[in-house]
């Protein structure tokens, strides 16, 4: 059993952060205008929404190679190299389930998730790596029967956020 995720890396996080803050002062303004009858309280709202909207639609990860799972091994390709960690020989491995692509977002029904904060974290060698990947819709149950096997080879803990149903887990 073999499957291939994105391999990703944040970007724009600044940039989001800064839109989202920025948003959130504007309100505060609208708010502040409200109780005063100012009468600038539309432009104040206006702004502050079209901040924290335009954050939302920013992607915030870049591809860089892909993630190659299995039974056996898993395997980071970025920039013509590739990282083999036998499974055997990892440990204290923790999945961390987040979000998956296109996926409407729970708090905010406009805007949908990005699938973008998924990530295997785990020792190799008295090293720990974390490995941040893309979850897309399709790729939810090949990813369960995977966490499965190897749930049945090796103790690891599962943080599932995007209350996924990954079988028995």
């Amino acid at each position: 059993m073999q499957m291939t995720l994105p391999l990703i890396r944040r970007k724009n996080i600044m940039i989001i952060r800064g839109l989202i803050f920025f948003g959130l002062i504007m309100l505060l303004f609208s708010i502040v205008d409200l109780i005063f009858s100012t009468g600038k309280m539309a432009i104040w709202s206006i702004l502050g929404i079209a901040s924290i909207g335009s954050a939302m639609l920013i992607r915030n990860y870049r591809i860089v190679g892909a993630v190659l799972l299995s039974t056996e091994e898993i395997v980071v390709v970025e920039q013509n190299a590739s990282l083999k960690f036998p499974f055997q020989q990892i440990k204290d491995v923790i999945l961390y389930l987040v979000d998956v692509k296109g996926k409407f977002n729970a708090i905010n029904s406009i805007s949908m998730n990005q699938g973008s904060g998924n990530s295997i974290v785990f020792s190799y060698e008295g090293v720990k790596m974390k490995v941040d990947f893309l979850l897309q819709e399709e790729s939810v149950n090949s990813l369960g029967m995977l966490v499965s096997h190897w749930s049945k080879k090796k103790e690891m803990k599962i943080y599932n956020g995007a209350n996924l149903d990954l079988g028995n887990n």
